[in-house]
């Protein structure tokens, strides 16, 4: 029963934007307005002590949330083939159903908990990008940006009794993940793109080309310092209805953490065949380690592992209306890999 809920989202928006012109520079700026509304039901499951059933109860939950995105941007052409843009711009995330529902999604000993008042979390974009066109098909980029972040979301894993343990009955111990809010967070980095057609080659084969682009990233988030669990007072105890996550955290006091699924380092190489009836890809994507979900201690912490995936995909136009298009992913059967703490410690979760 728990498992199950229903969930609508319904968003309104509405926009003005203006476009202006001073000979080589072009001047764009706007604001948009958001209203996302939320509804969510689920259903609680209520057990007395001794783990038998008491109570079933449907929670609603509904909510609104307004935004006001401001954007200003710049372009300045250098010439017909090169621009370098700036922007400063709002953006905000809704989080994913999964974890706003008002459900418990359980399996053995481990336990998933949704909350339906989690924060949105909202962002400050800086960019500047330099752009290169040359002989109409080939194109070079290269640009900076940084993020200031509020409320990011991270999954958080825990041991915890759904009573405060001493009542006088063995009760279940469960390993629970919930979504949890941190306070600031900032992602900066650089990424540069090389998209280009081997046009020094003979005859059709000017239909081949390659893509290169590399991302370095660098982020920090900050959250309340996590509680020891090495007390058995400290395990967390789900109450039936959880309002409040800074009590899952000591005091006021803070630590700093890297974004949670935000690789360093990411590198995508691609060689493709481009003609009128023929498109065909074979892609090398690298992503490397990043942190999956946050756990008691830094030693508990899961991490996604490294890895280099191969993806095939293309297509055959056999008329304007019909197509014939294949895609192979994983081509090298590259295993998900996580790790408990750092990758170096080589325990695989």
């Amino acid at each position: 029963f728990t498992q199950d809920y229903e969930a609508e989202e319904d968003i309104e928006a509405y926009y003005a934007m203006v476009t202006h012109n001073i000979g080589k520079l072009m001047i764009l700026s706007g604001v948009r307005y958001e209203r996302t509304t939320v509804d969510y039901t689920g259903t609680n499951f209520r057990t007395i002590p001794s783990g038998f059933f008491d109570t079933l109860t449907v929670d609603r939950f509904r909510r609104v949330r307004d935004f006001w995105l401001p954007n200003l941007q710049f372009k300045y052409s250098f010439d017909r083939s090169s621009n370098i843009r700036a922007a400063i711009s709002y953006s905000y995330a809704r989080p994913n159903f999964e974890d706003v529902i008002p459900a418990r999604r359980r399996d053995r000993d481990e336990l998933e908990v949704g909350f339906p008042f989690l924060q949105f979390p909202s962002a400050m974009n800086l960019d500047l990008l330099y752009e290169k066109y040359w002989k109409g098909r080939n194109m070079f980029s290269a640009g900076v940006f940084y993020k200031d972040i509020e409320d990011f979301v991270f999954r958080y894993s825990r041991f915890a009794y759904q009573y405060p343990p001493g009542l006088g009955f063995n009760q279940e111990l469960w390993d629970a993940t919930l979504p949890v809010n941190g306070q600031e967070a900032f992602v900066t980095g650089f990424e540069t793109q090389v998209f280009s057609f081997f046009d020094f080659v003979p005859g059709k084969l000017k239909n081949l080309g390659g893509i290169v682009n590399y991302t370095y990233t660098y982020s920090e988030g900050r959250i309340p310092r996590r509680a020891n669990q090495s007390e058995q007072d400290n395990i967390l105890v789900l109450p039936e209805d959880i309002e409040d996550f800074d009590t899952l955290f000591e005091g006021a006091e803070t630590e700093t953490i890297s974004m949670p699924g935000q690789a360093p380092h990411t590198l995508n190489l691609s060689l493709f065949y481009d003609s009128p009836k023929w498109y065909f890809k074979i892609s090398a994507n690298y992503s490397d380690i990043f942190l999956e979900t946050i756990g008691a201690t830094r030693d508990l912490d899961q991490f996604y592992a490294a890895q280099w995936r191969v993806d095939l995909n293309g297509y055959y136009q056999i008329n304007k209306n019909i197509q014939i298009f294949g895609d192979v992913r994983n081509v090298t059967n590259e295993p998900f890999r996580f790790y408990l703490g750092p990758q170096e410690n080589n325990r695989i979760l």
